[in-house]
Formats: C-alpha cells, structure tokens, sequence
C-alpha cells in the first residue's frame, strides 16, 4: 500500500495552517461584538467613536426615496413655466433609479394629491394626513416597503431609547428643504429656489441625534418604546397614525 493523495493531503495541510492563522488574528484584531451590533446609516457603530455616548438605533425620516423625489417632480412640473433649459429639464424629469423611487412615481400616477402637498405632509408635525386617505404613506404599496425601507428611512444612533420621547435640555432643530449637493437637479432647483415650495422639517436636537438635522427628521407617525432590542429601538405607531 501507498499514499495516492500526496498533493491533495498538503493542500488540506496548508488550508489548516491557514485556517488558524485567520482565526488567531480575528480574535487579536476583531471583535465579535460587532456582528450584532447596531449600525447607522453611514456604516460608523454605534457607542464607538465620535459616537460613544449613542449606542442605540433609531430611525429618522430619508429624504432621498420620498421628499427629494417630490420635490423633483415639482421641478419637473414646473419646467415650462419656468423656462428650463433642454438639459435642465431632462435632469429634473429623469426616470426614478431605485425601488422607492419608482413605486413613488407608480403611486403618484393613481394619486389626485400633487407632489408638494405630499411633501408637505411629510413636513407637518402631524400623521393624520400622511397616513390618511390620500396621504403619502396610504397611497404606497404596503408589499413595497420592506424592499424600499433603506430609501424611506435612516438609521441613527442616540444615547437611549428613552430620549426619543422625553423632553430634552435643547429645542428641536430645524431643516428648511434644500435638495442634496450630489442631485443633478440640484443647481437648477436652487436657481428659481424662490419659486419652488418652502418646507421646514422638525429634527431632533443635537445632544439626542448627534447628525445634521437633515439626517435627524422625526419620522411622522412613529414614536419608540424605552425599551431596545439588541440595541435598536423599537418603533410604534402613534395613534394619529392609527387612527387616520
């Protein structure tokens, strides 16, 4: 008898060698703890860093999949009355490039509410509309949400859960609408900016949501229970949303 598998049996050899040599450094360089621990919408982890004090996650409001989208359209609709020029209105009048996006404009399309009034409902401090007949989130596709949730919302971190609902030491801040640098429609958007709908959005203060306030849009509809799960808080709906 003989050894048939002299190559294969030093290739298995060197897989072993290998093998442990990848699981000593993950245990002197990682940290299992982040497999499981919360993220913001950036990738940074919470309760590390610049965010030592937030290790909790909260959503906040994305404008990208819902009021920059709206507010494109308005754009778009606008273009002729405005004098846009022939590039100027094939960027505000683009086709939607993501799953929110494109339900959005499927939904608007059956939908008698214009545009900025649903942006303006995003913007009252209110869900009734929202969430009312008619309102921005009654007019989506309930089966969309989970494949659009990234685009509908942000994920932030903040110091407890608890903070979301209690008073805080600084006032609410204010985002007053302005469309993201990196928009192609962005220039255009801010050249007839007087001309266009004027929105402010209420945000956390900055001691509970440590972001621009653009990143920090309370949620309309949504409020958190004191209590976490793995770190996350838990989101409910508020019972004007409810009862819309």
């Amino acid at each position: 008898r003989r050894c048939t598998d002299l190559p294969c049996l030093f290739l298995f050899l060197v897989q072993v060698v290998v093998f442990w040599i990848l699981a000593c450094r993950a245990v002197q360089q990682g940290d299992p703890q982040h497999l499981v621990a919360p993220r913001d919408f950036r990738g940074d982890y919470c309760g590390e860093g610049n965010l030592t004090s937030s290790s909790h996650l909260a959503l906040t409001l994305n404008l990208v999949g819902s009021v920059d989208e709206l507010m494109r359209m308005v754009l778009c609709q606008s273009s002729d009355s405005l004098g846009l020029t022939a590039d100027q209105k094939q960027q505000a009048c683009a086709s939607p490039s993501s799953p929110a996006k494109s339900n959005l404009a499927v939904a608007l399309a059956t939908n008698t509410a214009s545009p900025a009034e649903l942006a303006r409902q995003l913007a009252s401090t209110t869900a009734s509309e929202a969430f009312g007949r008619g309102g921005f989130f009654s007019m989506l596709d309930p089966s969309t949400w989970l494949t659009a949730a990234s685009e509908y919302s942000n994920a932030v971190c903040v110091p407890h859960c608890g903070a979301l609902g209690s008073s805080s030491t600084q006032s609410p801040r204010t985002y007053h609408y302005s469309p993201p640098v990196g928009a192609a429609w962005a220039a255009t958007w801010r050249s007839h900016a007087s001309q266009m709908p004027t929105l402010a959005f209420e945000a956390w203060p900055y001691e509970v949501c440590p972001y621009n306030e653009r990143y920090c849009i309370k949620f309309p509809g949504l409020s958190f229970s004191n209590e976490s799960l793995a770190g996350n808080c838990v989101p409910e709906l508020t019972s004007s949303a409810i009862h819309a």
